[in-house]
């Protein structure tokens, strides 16, 4: 058992190669969620090499409750729409300093002025322990689809259309359980001078759950869980290493794309929206990366949606759903099994060796598009024109029926209380019920002095030249007012220095404002 993207293989225990498994991409991946669905059509085939064969393997923790799915209709999302900027001179900055109702907008985030749509009339599906691809060229509105699915509300002017996850809808979801529903950016932000370990481990604390089944210490359940995230994800040899950056030197580009993808596993939330998540890593990595949430959401229940602009066809078999967006129209939303086979009775010609992502994004691209033999002239063009055939297919009547087989699957059960309940026990005390966190304030405020102590003693030498300049400046005032008069006009001398000290901090703590906002 090894993990082949390793550079220290005999470092990995708990993960196994898929080319060290006898199975095939031909043999089928059964859960309970599958069986649940028995009315449906057979899943899309996928890889049955067992990454996490040993019990107790997979990277999350035991606790929780990710059985929700989500489900959207004639979701339509509105941007702010173009207008024109000028330069400003100095008496206008000048009255926006002082502009009030400017302000106010933006504390309330309040658009005033022309719109657009960036996305209109989406509608789809994706039952608990699906996977979901979401394809489409860039600017097509693949990160606005992604945003709008995970409640991430705040870029847009507004968002029409119905949004839930079960029976949860999502105004609730976004009061309650903001960290259950997770948007994870294509950018790859950390503090680079934090090593693999420092950085996953402050995210595992702060989501680190009240009651866990085997009752470990805090110590214990971070340290368990991140072996197991760094052995996933084939980089156990990392672990001291600093995440790093274009300027501060350590992890790889591809490495550290997978500290990215481990800290969002680390939220152990019930649905995952994964923005280009592939984005820097070699096609065995993402591939590998496929088969990752492919096991975890049919073992748990975890709904993933992913936007790519290119994927493998080994990759595609690992996803159940596709959808297909021209250039904010939606032109396809249904069983990954039936996509090619749609745009292909439609009049398309896929090419010879050309994978289907390929394919149904090349669709969208009259550069890249070819018409079959017989249908010049029949095909659709436009977004418009595709959007309407797909309104008009038997694909979209399948897609209404299971949204309302979903729909009242969810209201027929118990899922969502379940998963209030697991919220619920999963907070400690203090943590509150509005919000997102799973640890209350305190716990949160000693988490992050630890991180930032780290922060300080991974560079000493700023550390100790500011203690240094400092012990300076002191000397040197020190030195200039030493014994003053002890008269009116030593007042002068004593006052003075005052002053200067004050001022220097003043202005010395200047400097530590971008390491603030940015830690």
């Amino acid at each position: 058992m090894s993990f082949p993207y390793s550079e220290d293989p005999g470092a990995v225990t708990a993960v196994q190669s898929p080319a060290s498994s006898s199975h095939t991409f031909e043999e089928e991946l059964t859960t309970p969620y599958q069986q649940a669905k028995h009315d449906k059509t057979e899943d899309v085939p996928i890889s049955q090499a067992k990454i996490f064969e040993q019990p107790g393997s997979i990277p999350l923790p035991n606790s929780g409750y990710h059985s929700l799915g989500l489900v959207w209709e004639d979701v339509t999302v509105h941007g702010a729409g173009g207008g024109k900027k000028y330069v400003e001179s100095l008496d206008i900055s000048v009255f926006k300093f002082f502009d009030l109702y400017s302000f106010m907008k933006k504390i309330f985030h309040i658009t005033t002025g022309p719109t657009r749509p960036l996305i209109r009339n989406f509608s789809g599906v994706v039952e608990e322990g699906e996977v979901l691809l979401v394809l489409g060229r860039p600017g097509a509105g693949c990160s606005t689809l992604m945003r709008a699915l995970a409640n991430v509300n705040e870029p847009f002017v507004k968002i029409e259309g119905g949004l839930s996850y079960s029976t949860i809808p999502a105004h609730e979801a976004k009061k309650y359980f903001d960290g259950q529903i997770i948007f994870n950016s294509e950018e790859d932000e950390h503090q680079p001078l934090l090593t693999v370990e420092e950085t996953i481990k402050a995210a595992l604390y702060l989501k680190e759950p009240r009651k866990k089944e085997d009752k470990e210490k805090r110590a214990e359940y971070a340290e368990g869980l991140l072996s197991r995230i760094l052995d996933t994800f084939g980089m156990p040899h990392t672990r001291k290493t600093k995440v790093g950056n274009q300027f501060v030197r350590g992890v790889s580009g591809g490495e550290r794309k997978r500290v990215s993808l481990a800290e969002v596993l680390t939220t152990n939330a019930a649905v995952i929206c994964w923005d280009n998540p592939i984005r820097g890593l070699d096609s065995a990595v993402a591939l590998h990366f496929y088969k990752v949430l492919r096991e975890i959401s049919k073992s748990l229940g975890m709904a993933n949606i992913i936007s790519t602009y290119q994927t493998a066809q080994d990759a595609w078999r690992c996803v159940d759903r596709v959808v297909v967006i021209y250039e904010g129209r939606q032109i396809f939303s249904g069983r990954a099994s039936e996509a090619q086979a749609y745009f292909e009775n439609m009049g398309w010609y896929k090419k010879p060796r050309q994978t289907t992502p390929d394919f149904l994004t090349a669709v969208t691209s009259p550069n890249e598009r070819q018409v079959k033999e017989g249908f010049e002239g029949k095909v659709p063009q436009t977004p418009d024109e595709f959007e309407r055939h797909f309104l008009d297919s038997q694909e979209y009547k399948e897609l209404q029926q299971d949204i309302q087989k979903y729909k009242q699957r969810h209201a027929e059960t118990s899922n969502a209380d379940e998963f209030r309940r697991a919220v619920k026990s999963s907070k400690h005390h203090g943590a509150g019920k509005a919000n997102a966190y799973q640890v209350n304030f305190a716990q949160q405020v000693a988490i992050l002095c630890v991180r930032q102590l780290q922060l300080t003693r991974s560079d000493m030498l700023s550390f100790l030249y500011r203690i240094g300049s400092n012990i300076l400046q002191a000397v040197l005032v020190g030195a200039v007012c030493y014994k003053p008069p002890n008269n009116s006009a030593g007042s002068f001398a004593i006052a003075g220095a005052l002053f200067f000290c004050i001022l220097y901090y003043t202005i010395f703590a200047l400097g530590e404002v971008p390491a603030t906002v940015n830690s």
